[in-house]
């Protein structure tokens, strides 16, 4: 089980473990002016800043809500949608769907998925805002008939779509590739992102990930993202093997994702940066790096948390994110997330 919550200079979790707060190890090591701390049951120095039960839910509707989300590494739900459309955006079709009313929110999701990776979340987050899923391009119906992908040309074509749309300013939320091409949004017309959110975005790719980007097939990859790839590819095993091939060009491209600090600070939107500490691709060193280079932004590192971690029932994902869009203006609990620029 993993239970995260507020801290002000290290990381802390609920769960099986200490009664009392210990000083640990990164897992890639110390971390200057962070303190890695075990898994708890409990800490009473903590309990003044965050008051979180031991379901890990902040609300009565929380923790009703876990005991019914589908989540459980599933990263591509079958449900069937009505509320879907395509527009011409540049030289591609593009697909996306719309959900709710309220603020515009814009929901991105990582490299292999489509808007079905947004769907367990939809039912809650449509009750407080207009959603607007997209299919990046060449990913679910959308086209890419250059067969090439970088994430600056996905935000360019995102932008043109809310253009159509009639949105000038938005809120957003990216998984993985959703969370870089957001980064592109952000850095390049910084007015028209309100608040983000990021979900294992990096900055840039270290080797570690390079190394998994190069050598990714299709019969390499864990069972349940094959069949997220399966679900998502609306065009069968050729858009497939062109999402792989794709893939495997990021590892050997070094302009697209090579966001420095000075690149990072002109970001004006509220960020919440959520990471797991095992994620495979891009070590906590990133997103620690990310959230102390975005003047407002939020870091919630996630326990155990692999490569997106808001797919485990036990993360209150939606209503931390919700929490977080909201504002600090809104009367809320406090925040289940850990650094803040105003801890």
């Amino acid at each position: 089980c993993l239970r995260c919550l507020r801290w002000g200079r290290g990381w802390v979790g609920w769960g099986e473990g200490s009664d009392t707060l210990v000083d640990g190890i990164a897992p890639t090591g110390d971390i200057e002016g962070v303190t890695k701390l075990p898994i708890l049951r409990s800490c009473k120095r903590q309990q003044k800043k965050s008051r979180i039960n031991r379901d890990f839910c902040d609300t009565e509707d929380d923790s009703n809500l876990l005991k019914t989300m589908p989540m459980t590494k599933i990263f591509a739900s079958n449900r069937p949608t009505d509320c879907g459309h395509i527009a011409q955006i540049n030289n591609i079709e593009m697909y996306y769907e719309e959900y709710g009313a309220g603020n515009p929110l814009v929901l991105l999701h990582g490299f292999g998925g489509s808007t079905k990776n947004w769907h367990p979340f939809i039912d809650r987050l449509s009750q407080r805002r207009r959603l607007i899923l997209v299919d990046l391009r060449g990913h679910g119906h959308s086209t890419n008939p250059e067969n090439k992908f970088t994430h600056r040309q996905a935000a360019s074509d995102v932008f043109l779509l809310l253009e159509k749309l009639g949105v000038d300013c938005c809120s957003a939320m990216g998984m993985s590739s959703g969370g870089m091409t957001l980064l592109h949004m952000a850095t390049s017309q910084p007015r028209r992102i309100d608040a983000m959110v990021l979900v294992s975005a990096t900055s840039h790719f270290p080797d570690q990930a390079r190394a998994i980007l190069r050598r990714a097939s299709f019969g390499t990859m864990p069972r349940e993202v094959q069949e997220m790839y399966r679900a998502c590819a609306r065009r069968g095993d050729e858009q497939i093997q062109q999402l792989i091939s794709q893939f495997n060009a990021l590892g050997d491209d070094y302009e697209d994702m090579n966001f420095k600090a000075g690149d990072l600070s002109a970001i004006n939107a509220r960020t919440l940066i959520i990471h797991g500490d095992r994620d495979r691709f891009f070590p906590v060193e990133i997103p620690l790096s990310i959230y102390r280079s975005i003047a407002d932004s939020e870091l919630w590192i996630i326990p155990g948390g692999d490569h997106v971690p808001v797919y485990d029932s036990m993360v209150p994902f939606t209503s931390t994110a919700l929490r977080f869009l909201d504002g600090p203006d809104v009367k809320q609990q406090p925040a289940a997330y850990g650094l803040s620029h105003n801890s």
